[in-house]
C-alpha cells in the first residue's frame, strides 16, 4: 500500500481490514477512515486539549478550563470570558485560526465518511451499455459526480453523463443491441434505459443530448416499445419509429437526418412535456423519413420544425461508425471467428485443399478480404478502400463493413448497384396487383395513404376481409406511378393479415399515418358490422389494428415466395397443453375457420381454389404435427378435380409451426394461447404455384390418440435430385451419424451434418473433372433454415443469397442474410474457403464468420451447401441451400 499521509497511531495499526469501508486499508490515515473527530482535532493542533477525565460530549462537570488556549492565541470576547462552559456546542468559542482548521477537518471527515456510500451507489447503478470504440479523449461523469476517462470495454451505467473532446469519437453498444455514437464535442445524459421485466413490464429509454452531435440506431427496446423512447435536446423532443438517425444540438437549433425508418420532432409545450416518454403528437410535431436530400430542423423560438431541402452532409453516418456497428458482437450482429462454437461435422475431410501459399492467403490492404479473392489486386501500402471487385461503385472494404456482398454488384437483387442503392440490403421491388414496381426509398416516401375499401371473401366459416388500399404520390414525384393499389386480407378478429409477399413494404410506413389508421378503423368497423359481428367485437378488432400499426414490425412473421403472414400481436410462447401433460399420446385436432387459397398460374393469372377438406392435428409431447388439405381444383376435362397436399413438421415453445418438403411447405404460428393456428402453405406443380392462408380453431369436442411418431425424412422427395438433405420431420437434434442410416443408401454420399441437417449428394459414377478457369455464379433454387435456441427453434428466411466458385484459384465465396422473428436485425452468413478436386468445398475459419461445407455436381450446374453460425445470444443459425448456376 502506498503511503497516503500520516500513519494512524499505534493503537490502530492492527485494525482489521474487514472492519473498514471498501477500498480503505489499515495503512490509510485516520481521517480517511472516519475516526472520531476529537482525535483528529488533537492530531491537527496539540494546543487544543481535553483534561483526561473529560469525555465527549463535554459537560459542565469538566469545568471552565476545558479548552486551554496559549497566551499568544486570540482571546474570546469579554462577554464570554467569565461565562461557564455550556454543553451546547454553539456556546464554544475557538480562536479563528483553530476554528478554520477544525471546520476543514469536519467537512473533510464528513465527505470521506459519505464517499464509500456514494461510490457504492454509483457502482450499483444498472449497466446499460459498453464502450466499443473511442478515439482521443472521452469521459463519463457518474451520479456521485466522479469523472473518469473512458476506454474500450468500459461499462456505461444508468445516469452517466458522457462527454467527448473536440477531436474525439465515442461508440457504444447498449444492452438491447442499440448503437450510439457521440461525435466531437458532444455531451449526452443517459437518464433512463430500462428493459421490460416481469415486475416492471414497461420499458423506457430517455436520453438528453445536451450539446454536440450523435447518432442513434434503435435496438430491441426501442423497436418493441417505440412509445417509450424519447431523446431530448434543450429545445426539441424526438420520438422514433424503428430508426437510424443522426442529431445535432446547439442553443440555436436541433437538426436531424434520418438514414432509415422515421422520427417525430416536436417543440416543448403544454402538450409536449420535457419529462414525458415517447413522441409528442399534435400540430407542433413533424415527421421525417429517410432522405439523402433533406433534413429536419427546429429553430430556437419556433413553434414547429421544418424540412430543409439540402443534403445533410455533416449529419451522415461516418465510416468509423459503420465499422463499429459491423464489428460489435450483438444478437444477430457480426461475430469474429473466435466467438463461434464448433458443432459442425464435415465428412469428406480428405477432399479439402490446403492453402499453403502465403500469397494466396495474404491481405496486403488489411481490408478483411483475402487478396486472391479480389480482381483488383493490391500493392503493398495501397489504401484499404480502393478495391472494387464487383465494380458496383462501393469498395470491398466498405462492403465488408456494411454487410453487403463484395463479389455481387447488386446484393439485394433489386436492379440497383450497391454503390447507388441507399438500402443495398433491402430489396426495393414491390408489386401492385400484377404490376412490378421498382421504387427507391425516396420514391417510396412520396406515397401517402389515400383510401381503403373492405369487402368479404366468398369462403370460410368466417370469411376473410379483403382490403383494397390505395396509395397516391405527391404531385412533384413525377418519376413514379400516380397511384398504387395494394390488396391485403385479414381475419375478422384482427389477429392476422396476409398478402402478396412483394407488397409488404409498400404499407409499412403508409399505414402508420393518422389518416390511414382512422380510415382503416372506420372501414373495418363497418365491414364487421355488416358481417354480423357485435359492435363491441368490431371496436376491439379496430383497436387491435391501431395498436399493430403504431408499432408495426419491419418484416413479416413468416413468408414464402408468394405470400406473407403477420401476427398482429407478435409470436406467443407455447407450452404443453393440459391434456398432453396427463395424456402425452393425445393429439389436438383443429378445424378450418378462415381460408384463402389460390394458384398463381405460369401465365400470370390467378385462380381461386376452395378448401373442401381440412385435417390438422398436433402432439405437443412429440413436438410434431400432421396436416392434410384437399382443394377443389377443376381443370379441363375434370371439373370436379381435387388436389391433396400433406405436411409433417415441428411445433414447439417458440410459438411457430413449420415443416414439409419440396412437394409442399407450411409456415405459421399459434394464436390465443394455442386455441388457434394460422399458417401459409405453398406447393409448386406444372401449372404454377398453389398456396394460401389458413386460420383454424382448436376442436375441443374431439380427441385423437394415434401417436404421431417423428421420423427421419428427406426434404427432396426425388431420390435422383442433384442436392439432398435430411432431418427429423419435427427438427429434433441429430446426435450422431447412425441416425442417418434410414435415409442413406448405396446411391447417396454424406457430405456434412450438424445437429439439425445432413447434406448429401448422389454418389458420382465417375471421377469429377472440374473447370480450371473462370468464375461460376449460382442462384438459390431451394433452402431450409432455422434458428435454434436450445430445444426451441423457429423458422428463418434467407435473403440476398449468392455463391461464386473461382475455379482458377480453387476457392469459393458465399453470402446470405437470415431473418427470424427473434432476430432484431438480419444475420449475415459470409464465408470464403477452398474447393477440393472432388467438388467438395469448405470454409476457411480465419476468413469467414460462419462454418460452411458443400459440393458441386459433376457438371458444375448444381451445388449444395450446409451452413451454421453461433450467435451472441447463444442461438444457432443453420440451414441448407440448393444452388443452380446462372
Amino acid at each position: 500500500m502506498h503511503d497516503m499521509g500520516p500513519q494512524p497511531p499505534p493503537d490502530h495499526q492492527g485494525a482489521s481490514t474487514s472492519e473498514l469501508p471498501k477500498g480503505i486499508g489499515p495503512g490509510w490515515p485516520m481521517e480517511r477512515r472516519g475516526v472520531t473527530m476529537v482525535r483528529e482535532v488533537r492530531m491537527i493542533d496539540e494546543s487544543m486539549t481535553l483534561p483526561p477525565r473529560c469525555a465527549l460530549p463535554p459537560s459542565p462537570a469538566c469545568g471552565e478550563g476545558v479548552l486551554q488556549q496559549r497566551a499568544k492565541r486570540p482571546q474570546p470576547p469579554a462577554s464570554l470570558r467569565n461565562e461557564p462552559m455550556s454543553s451546547a456546542i454553539g456556546r464554544f468559542w475557538i480562536a479563528p485560526p483553530i476554528m478554520a482548521r477544525f471546520m476543514a477537518v469536519l467537512v473533510f471527515t464528513f465527505t470521506q465518511m459519505a464517499f464509500p456510500t456514494l461510490w457504492a451507489q454509483s457502482q450499483s447503478a444498472p449497466v446499460v451499455g459498453e464502450v466499443i470504440f473511442v478515439s482521443h479523449d472521452a469521459w463519463t461523469q457518474r451520479q456521485d459526480n466522479t469523472r473518469s476517462r473512458l476506454k474500450a470495454g468500459d461499462k456505461i451505467r444508468l445516469g452517466d453523463i458522457l462527454e467527448t473532446a473536440s477531436d474525439a469519437q465515442l461508440h457504444l453498444k447498449m444492452i438491447d443491441d442499440a448503437f450510439i455514437a457521440l461525435r466531437p464535442g458532444a455531451r449526452l445524459h443517459i437518464r433512463d434505459y430500462r428493459p421490460p421485466t416481469p415486475d416492471a413490464p414497461d420499458a423506457g429509454i430517455k436520453l438528453e443530448l445536451m450539446q454536440g452531435s450523435m447518432r442513434s440506431v434503435t435496438g430491441h427496446i426501442g423497436e418493441s416499445h417505440k412509445t417509450h423512447f424519447r431523446l431530448n435536446t434543450p429545445i426539441a423532443a424526438i420520438g422514433i419509429r424503428g430508426t437510424d438517425f443522426s442529431l445535432r444540438s446547439t442553443p440555436e437549433s436541433a437538426q436531424a437526418s434520418v438514414s432509415s425508418g422515421a422520427i417525430l420532432m416536436s417543440s416543448f409545450s403544454a402538450i409536449c412535456s420535457r419529462d414525458a416518454l415517447g413522441p409528442c403528437l399534435g400540430e407542433n410535431s413533424l415527421a421525417a423519413t429517410a432522405s439523402a436530400d433533406s433534413y429536419i430542423e427546429l429553430r430556437a423560438g419556433a413553434v414547429r420544425p421544418a424540412i430543409v431541402q439540402a443534403p445533410p452532409v455533416d449529419l451522415l453516418p461516418t465510416p468509423e461508425e459503420e465499422r463499429s456497428r459491423s464489428l460489435a458482437p450483438a444478437s444477430g450482429g457480426t461475430l469474429s471467428p473466435s466467438d463461434r462454437g464448433v458443432s459442425f461435422t464435415l465428412v469428406a475431410h480428405a477432399s479439402q485443399r490446403v492453402l499453403d501459399s502465403e500469397e494466396e492467403t495474404s491481405d496486403k490492404r488489411a481490408d478483411a478480404l483475402r487478396d486472391d479473392l479480389q480482381t483488383n489486386q493490391p500493392t503493398p501500402g495501397e489504401p484499404a478502400n480502393t478495391a472494387d471487385t464487383d465494380r458496383d461503385g462501393l469498395d470491398d472494404h466498405s462492403e465488408r463493413l456494411a454487410g453487403t456482398n463484395p463479389f455481387k454488384k447488386d446484393t439485394d437483387s433489386d436492379g440497383m448497384p450497391d454503390g447507388l442503392d441507399s438500402r443495398p440490403n433491402i430489396t426495393d421491388v414491390y408489386t401492385s396487383g400484377r404490376q412490378e414496381i421498382r421504387l427507391s426509398p425516396q420514391q417510396l416516401a412520396a406515397f401517402q395513404f389515400d383510401s381503403i375499401h373492405i369487402r368479404r371473401s366468398a369462403w370460410g366459416a368466417q370469411p376473410a376481409l379483403i382490403e383494397h388500399i390505395t396509395l397516391t404520390r405527391e404531385a412533384s414525384a413525377s418519376d413514379t406511378p400516380g397511384s398504387i393499389t395494394v390488396e391485403r386480407r385479414q381475419d375478422q378478429e384482427g389477429n392476422v393479415f396476409w398478402g402478396s409477399a412483394a407488397s409488404f413494404g409498400l404499407l409499412e410506413e403508409a399505414m402508420r399515418a393518422d389518416p390511414a389508421q382512422a380510415a382503416l378503423s372506420q372501414e373495418l368497423r363497418e365491414a364487421l358490422l355488416k358481417s354480423g359481428v357485435s359492435p363491441e367485437e368490431a371496436s376491439l378488432a379496430g383497436l387491435q389494428w391501431l395498436q399493430y400499426h403504431r408499432n408495426a414490425p419491419s418484416a413479416a412473421t413468416v413468408a414464402d415466395s408468394t405470400r406473407y403472414l403477420v401476427a398482429t400481436q407478435g409470436l406467443e410462447r407455447a407450452s404443453t397443453p393440459l391434456i398432453n401433460q396427463h395424456f402425452p399420446a393425445f393429439n389436438l385436432p383443429y378445424t378450418l375457420n378462415v381460408q384463402d387459397a389460390a394458384r398463381n398460374l405460369n401465365s400470370g393469372a390467378v385462380e381461386s381454389l376452395p378448401v373442401i377438406d381440412f385435417q390438422f392435428k398436433m402432439n405437443y409431447a412429440d413436438q410434431t404435427f400432421t396436416a392434410k388439405l384437399t382443394l377443389l381444383d377443376p381443370r379441363p376435362g375434370h371439373p370436379d378435380g381435387r388436389t391433396d397436399i400433406e405436411f409433417r413438421g415441428a411445433v414447439n415453445e417458440s410459438g411457430m409451426i413449420f415443416g414439409g418438403n419440396d412437394q409442399g411447405y407450411l409456415k405459421g404460428f399459434f394464436l390465443n394461447e394455442m386455441r388457434q393456428i394460422a399458417f401459409i402453405f405453398e406447393r409448386q406443380d406444372d401449372r404454377g404455384i398453389l398456396g394460401g392462408a389458413i386460420v383454424a380453431d382448436q376442436d375441443t369436442q374431439r380427441t385423437d390418440t394415434e401417436r404421431l411418431q417423428p421420423r427421419m425424412a428427406l426434404y427432396q422427395t426425388e431420390s435422383s435430385a442433384p442436392v439432398l438433405w435430411g432431418r427429423w420431420d419435427n427438427f429434433a437434434q441429430i446426435r450422431d451419424a447412425d441416425e442417418l442410416n434410414g435415409i442413406l443408401n448405396d446411391t447417396r454420399e454424406l457430405i456434412a451434418y450438424n445437429n439439425t441437417f445432413a447434406l448429401m449428394r448422389p454418389k458420382p459414377s465417375e471421377d469429377i473433372t472440374l473447370p480450371t478457369t473462370g468464375t461460376y455464379s449460382f442462384d438459390m433454387a431451394a433452402h431450409e433454415a432455422v434458428v435454434r435456441h436450445g430445444q426451441s427453434l423457429e423458422l428463418a428466411q434467407v435473403h440476398n443469397p449468392s455463391l461464386d466458385i473461382h475455379f482458377d484459384k480453387r476457392t469459393f465465396d458465399t453470402h446470405l442474410d437470415l431473418t427470424a422473428p427473434s432476430l432484431a436485425q438480419p444475420v449475415a452468413i459470409t464465408a470464403t474457403g477452398s474447393l477440393g478436386a472432388n467438388g467438395v468445398f469448405s470454409s476457411d475459419p480465419t476468413r469467414s464468420n460462419s462454418t460452411v461445407a458443400g459440393f458441386l455436381d459433376p457438371a458444375a450446374v448444381n451445388a449444395g451447401m450446409l451452413f451454421e453460425r453461433n450467435l451472441d445470444n447463444g442461438a444457432l443459425a443453420t440451414g441448407v441451400v440448393q444452388w443452380k448456376r446462372h
